[in-house]
């Protein structure tokens, strides 16, 4: 009898440990996956249709190496990840089945897209998988009051994703003769997409200030600040424009993903310039939990275009880091005390008895 009351004590302190050392490398590989994705699907592409010549070739070597880091970082981390996550008891049993498959299927076709490319349909189905993985997430992350903001976050961009990944699938589907009701199917769900992407920037800009318990933090004013500039510069481009204005013009046009929406297109270039800037402002906090701000990060920085393999990516590491961070309770107390809580190690006499942080 003895011997099974002191069987999880033995037990739970390693995952725990685990659990907080995995947290902690969660802000790290968000910030490769900014930069990453930055270089390789905005900055890159942008300094090419502009002409500077003497920039493409090492920015292009910059962000092949950080692709190829990035898909080794976000597989080996997604394992790790998925070894902790599918063994914790205090996530139910269905999330970390749903979570285990839907990992290893965008693993399975994400990581080769490095390399080979993958066909409208395939792209199709790795958005799903990735949008279905970001509400599972969404779900345990709401549940844990220190993830709550972040899993709302997380839902609320899974399903702004489902339907802009919706919205793209319809546009590629043959000629038919509802093709252009489809149209305008497509382009009405893209509008919602952008909408509720912007709502999610507004709950983690909210979320980021009230940390620094302001109605507007200095890293949420000069986020806000930078995605006006970019879209004031892109507004009206023409031929004789400076250069630096073209730029910011191309930058937002390789971010936004189609199709376009019904709104302005300066209000679908905000929006999706705001989002890698309200991920950096994340993971400049300090006196915050790594997993939380890198989790968020993560899923900012892969926003609503998961039908790309790499931002599918992106948003399964962040769904993962999310259920992640819900169950970091060590974590959560090295915050507090603003210092690494090393537990002590129990001994033969007092085994099952240590005491735990809840």
């Amino acid at each position: 009898m003895s011997e099974s009351s002191e069987q999880p004590s033995s037990t739970a302190r390693p995952l725990r440990v685990t659990i907080a050392e995995l947290g902690r490398l969660v802000r790290p590989a968000a910030a490769l996956a900014l930069v990453a994705m930055l270089l390789g699907q905005a900055v890159v592409p942008a300094v090419k249709s502009v002409g500077l010549a003497s920039l493409i070739e090492p920015l292009d070597l910059v962000a092949n190496i950080s692709s190829h880091l990035l898909a080794f970082t976000a597989t080996a981390l997604s394992i790790g990840l998925l070894l902790v996550v599918g063994r914790d008891p205090r996530v139910s049993l269905v999330a970390r089945v749903l979570l285990v498959a839907q990992a290893v299927i965008v693993l399975v076709l994400a990581v080769p897209a490095s390399r080979f490319r993958l066909s409208s349909f395939a792209c199709f189905f790795l958005g799903a998988v990735a949008c279905s993985a970001a509400m599972v997430a969404a779900i345990e992350g709401i549940r844990e009051t220190r993830s709550r903001a972040l899993g709302l976050v997380l839902a609320i961009l899974g399903i702004a994703a489902a339907a802009r990944v919706t919205s793209a699938g319809l546009i590629v589907i043959p000629s038919l003769p509802q093709a252009e009701r489809l149209m305008s199917l497509s382009t009405s769900m893209a509008t919602g997409s952008v909408v509720l992407h912007a709502i999610s920037l507004f709950v983690a800009l909210s979320w980021i200030a009230a940390r620094r318990r302001s109605t507007v933090s200095f890293g949420t004013f000069l986020a806000l600040l930078g995605a006006m500039v970019v879209t004031w510069g892109a507004a009206g481009v023409h031929p004789r424009s400076p250069l630096w204005a073209v730029f910011f013009a191309r930058l937002q046009d390789h971010l936004m993903p189609a199709p376009l929406s019904l709104l302005a297109r300066s209000v679908d270039g905000f929006v999706v310039v705001l989002a890698p800037l309200v991920a950096f402002t994340a993971l400049l906090m300090r006196r915050q939990m790594g997993a939380v701000v890198g989790a968020l990060a993560l899923v900012l920085t892969a926003g609503t275009a998961v039908d790309i393999p790499g931002r599918a990516l992106i948003m399964v590491v962040g769904a993962l880091a999310t259920v992640l961070a819900a169950r970091d309770e060590q974590g959560m107390w090295e915050v507090l005390m603003g210092k690494r809580w090393e537990p002590a190690k129990p001994s033969s006499e007092n085994m099952g008895q240590a005491p735990e942080p809840e």
